[in-house]
């Protein structure tokens, strides 16, 4: 069970049903919500501001998992 549920929610998987049935979430501004999957793939896509921006809003919690490596302060 817990093998099936680690497959149903891959990315490849998720990207192929947003391709086949949409997704709710995706914002009207981007064609995909899962656009590559690929880790530090934010690193290419956000401009130094919106980062600083999601930082600063998100800070505490990022600190906390760890997520702030790689992240010019």
């Amino acid at each position: 069970m817990l093998a099936k549920a680690i497959k149903a929610s891959s990315f490849k998987v998720l990207q192929s049903q947003e391709k086949k049935d949409g997704f709710l979430e995706r914002s009207n501004k981007t064609d995909m919500f899962f656009r590559s999957g690929k880790a530090g793939g934010w690193k290419e896509q956000l401009t130094d501001t919106q980062v600083n921006k999601l930082v600063e809003a998100h800070r505490e919690l990022m600190e906390e998992f760890g997520y702030l490596k790689g992240v010019k302060s």
